[in-house]
């Protein structure tokens, strides 16, 4: 029997064996990720319906199910067998049968990741190799061009633990002193989310234990600039600390705005929760529009709009 091989970690790819296979519509594809995604568990096709056309009502919902499950089966009959069906479909339910031959780089990522993260630093060799494995699996995020609101929840989680893989590689390899390798770590952490201040200070430590100190200083001004343009506030008082043993300074260094001593960092912790706030609101804000959209659109529904049924 063939084996089902789908890579969804950036553009999807979905192969028997070396074969690619097409979808007819964006939405098979769409149904069998979700399946895949919660493989092992049996799922209430009124939750697969709502997830995958939310604007639509339950009853229409249910019908696209319907006709996009058809057009699943058709394009998985060619590797189906009678005693091991990728799907399990039942009048409520349906699921993605593990029993089946199948390959998910999704769930590759996560197992490895998973192991890779258990144990003491510096990590054992088979857990430094199931990180690097993963870091090699995840070629972009979750359905690149896909943002339903199911996908992007499932893209942060994963984004979530991406960063966590490779936060625990850099601090595998800085303690190995693999500078050249922990290095790259911190820059991918960084090209991911520049506010990351405990990377710029691993980034700081690997430098100065590679004999690169005004590289270390460098980081740390990298650092404060995108702190003060991003979010307005001065670098927390570890990263101070670091900076000044960085630098060989025997006295505290005080300065307006920088974290030196109970004042100053009271004046952070304010400018931070103020910043909190202001994002806060603003979200509350755009909640309020959606909802108001969401109102509009139900009510059209209601009021005979009709939408195509199959997209």
């Amino acid at each position: 029997m063939a084996t089902l091989r789908i890579y969804a970690l950036g553009r999807l790819r979905v192969f028997c064996d070396q074969s690619p296979l097409h979808f007819s519509t964006k939405k098979t594809q769409n149904l069998l990720c979700l399946l895949l995604l919660h493989a092992g568990e049996t799922l209430e096709r009124e939750l697969i319906a709502e997830r995958l056309w939310p604007m639509r009502l339950p009853g229409k919902a249910r019908r696209c199910l319907s006709t996009t499950t058809w057009r699943l089966h058709q394009t998985l009959e060619c590797l189906d067998s009678p005693a091991q069906p990728y799907l399990l479909t039942g009048r409520s339910t349906m699921a993605f049968n593990t029993a089946a031959p199948y390959w998910f780089d999704v769930g590759v990522f996560e197992g490895q990741a998973t192991f890779g993260l258990a144990g003491p630093l510096p990590c054992a060799e088979a857990h430094r190799q199931a990180l690097e494995e993963a870091l090699g699996l995840y070629r972009g995020d979750l359905l690149e061009g896909c943002y339903d609101d199911w996908c992007l929840v499932e893209r942060e989680r994963l984004q979530l633990l991406l960063l966590r893989v490779l936060k625990r590689l850099q601090r595998h390899y800085r303690l190995c002193e693999a500078f050249e390798k922990a290095i790259p770590c911190g820059h991918r952490l960084l090209a991911l989310d520049p506010l990351q201040e405990d990377v710029h200070r691993e980034l700081m430590r690997c430098y100065v234990e590679a004999g690169q100190r005004p590289l270390a200083l460098e980081q740390f001004q990298r650092c404060r600039e995108t702190l003060r343009w991003e979010l307005h506030i001065e670098p927390m008082p570890e990263t101070w600390q670091l900076y000044r043993r960085v630098r060989g300074d025997q006295e505290p260094i005080l300065l307006q705005g920088v974290p030196g001593d109970g004042h100053a960092s009271l004046q952070v912790a304010l400018t931070q929760f103020r910043r909190a706030l202001d994002v806060l609101e603003s979200a509350w804000q755009v909640l309020q529009v959606v909802t108001s959209e969401l109102v509009e659109a139900s009510e059209s529904v209601q009021s005979g709009m009709v939408y195509p049924e199959h997209e």
